[in-house]
């Protein structure tokens, strides 16, 4: 099957508080927007195919002290979804001027073309 370039469609509005501020025309965005585009870099290459496309996954997971993204639990309905997200996602840096080690986070992403 003919695979399609495919990315991760971050969806703000299931992060929280986090993204609650949206960034005002000519400001730095939030620490969590920068949070949302980082874990968007994270998952943007994969290798997806069609069959794939619409699938979700609602991702909880926590900054430890070192600033590194850990995965409490991927909520999905497909194995290899789950997997991919696990694996490109825990232990990465985040790359954030401020943050609370320890807090819960829920993202929503959604397989789209």
């Amino acid at each position: 099957m003919k695979k399609v370039s495919l990315f991760l469609v971050v969806c703000l509005f299931s992060l929280g508080s986090v993204f609650a501020n949206d960034a005002v025309n000519g400001t730095e965005p939030s620490q969590g927007q920068k949070l949302a585009k980082q874990i968007s870099s994270l998952l943007n290459k994969n290798a997806f195919t069609e069959n794939d496309l619409g699938h979700s996954a609602d991702i909880l997971f926590m900054l430890n002290n070192d600033m590194e993204i850990v995965v409490l639990s991927v909520d999905t309905d497909e194995k290899h979804i789950e997997r991919f997200i696990k694996n490109k996602l825990n232990y990465q840096k985040a790359d954030l001027k401020t943050y609370e080690p320890g807090k819960k986070y829920t993202i929503a992403v959604k397989i789209a073309s």
